[in-house]
């Protein structure tokens, strides 16, 4: 029969007819060409076409300028050549603004300091800049930039730059290189609104996504001419892995001036058997050396970029006492009785756990506790007032509260914010 055929592509419809032939219930087959006509397509092609359609959700921030910025004019040479381009580079009656933030990236093997100028309309870059990165064969967005050095100063043309950033990660950004401009590098807000980053002046920190990964450049800010003494997110540098039982120093990125000497306090964390004490560190390098405990349990891995805690800067006020093994029972018993004297049992001694503590060391301990007796005495109902520091909280229903500075939220989101303070003045809440 596939020899009679004269279509031998349709032999399998004309043998499953002629098997098919005389039932009733038999579905019907259909030739290439009609489902062809009625358009029916193969299942393979079908699958195709799905995981075609299919669109991957890109994460990306959404970054909004609150900046104006005026177009660039055009000005006519006097010795009669082509007519010039003239921009500026801040915003329209924005004042200069010395305290920005400062981050810390790796150029071609030399670390480098980066300025988050939100404030400036392009990325710029002194001439020094010029080795570091590769000129780009484009034309840049103006050929004279005012606003950088004082003056009107000339574009060289675009460079490339590929930065390291203190958590190993790379970020490319292009600027323009300014004739007789210094040393400075500003990351403008064109660079800013094409990777959709944001600033988080909280945990200074700069965010955004580069397809599915999440990149985080640390930076260091400044207040009133003075360093800012605002505890700063700390993250892990490299990931590390804890074995059972033992110790390990780890390194964490800090955006800190080389030297600066600071107060590392670990933050709450879900793995009971991980211990971080607050320590006293200097920066060495754009890192810092915390000392990590791993208890019990099994080992223990903690990923690249793990927020361990926070990092504060020493006021100069603050006197750093060092450790020279003086400190001994017998001295802090001394001073015990001279400061306070006698006090009277605890009513709940008996209930105190203290753990595994010699005699003399559990003696001294409820020595001091007979001080504070109203700090162990046993309440109903709502804690006791104290002195810790109190932070204020707008609650939103299932949104996050409310309790950062406005700078992170958007100017539509102002908007929202004014109407829930207003409804809660209006009925009283606060």
């Amino acid at each position: 029969m596939l020899e009679r055929s004269r279509r031998p592509n349709g032999g399998y419809y004309r043998m499953d007819g002629e098997c098919r032939r005389g039932r009733h219930d038999a579905a019907r087959v259909l030739s290439p060409e009609e489902a062809e006509a009625i358009g029916i397509a193969l299942p393979s092609a079908t699958k195709v076409l799905r995981s075609r359609g299919k669109r991957t959700v890109t994460k990306q921030y959404d970054y909004h300028s609150g900046s104006v910025y005026a177009h660039p004019r055009v000005e006519q040479g006097d010795d009669g050549r082509r007519p010039r381009r003239v921009g500026q580079l801040r915003a329209v009656h924005a004042q200069t603004v010395e305290s920005l933030p400062m981050a810390r990236v790796e150029v071609k093997g030399k670390d480098e300091r980066v300025k988050l100028d939100t404030g400036a309309q392009y990325s710029v870059a002194g001439e020094a800049w010029k080795e570091l990165g590769e000129r780009q064969e484009v034309l840049p967005p103006v050929d004279y930039v005012e606003g950088f050095t004082g003056a009107v100063s000339k574009v060289l043309g675009v460079w490339r730059f590929r930065m390291k950033t203190q958590y190993g990660q790379y970020m490319e950004v292009d600027a323009l290189i300014i004739e007789g401009a210094t040393t400075e590098f500003l990351l403008g807000e064109d660079w800013m609104l094409s990777h959709g980053v944001k600033i988080d002046f909280v945990s200074c920190e700069m965010k955004w996504y580069d397809g599915d990964v999440k990149k985080v450049v640390p930076f260091a800010c400044t207040r009133t001419g003075q360093p800012d003494d605002q505890p700063a997110k700390v993250r892990l540098v490299r990931r590390a892995r804890m074995q059972t039982q033992t110790c390990r120093n780890v390194a964490v990125a800090v955006a800190a001036p080389e030297g600066a000497v600071g107060v590392f306090m670990p933050r709450p964390r879900t793995k009971a058997n991980l211990l971080l004490a607050p320590t006293l560190t200097t920066v060495r390098g754009g890192k810092i050396v915390v000392p990590v405990l791993n208890l019990i349990g099994a080992t223990t891995k903690l990923p690249s970029r793990e927020v361990l805690g926070t990092w504060a800067p020493t006021s100069d006020d603050m006197t750093v006492m060092e450790l020279d093994g003086e400190l001994t029972n017998a001295k802090v018993k001394r001073w015990a009785d001279e400061k306070f004297g006698e006090a009277k049992p605890l009513c709940n001694e008996g209930e105190l756990r203290m753990g595994h503590m010699g005699a003399e060391d559990k003696e001294l301990f409820l020595q001091l506790l007979r001080q504070y007796p109203a700090l162990l005495e046993p309440r109903t109902g709502c804690p006791p007032a104290t002195t810790l520091p109190v932070e204020h909280e707008i609650h939103t229903g299932n949104e996050p509260p409310i309790k950062v500075r406005p700078r992170r939220y958007a100017q539509s989101e102002h908007g929202v914010i004014d109407g829930e303070v207003k409804g809660m003045l209006k009925d009283g809440v606060i």
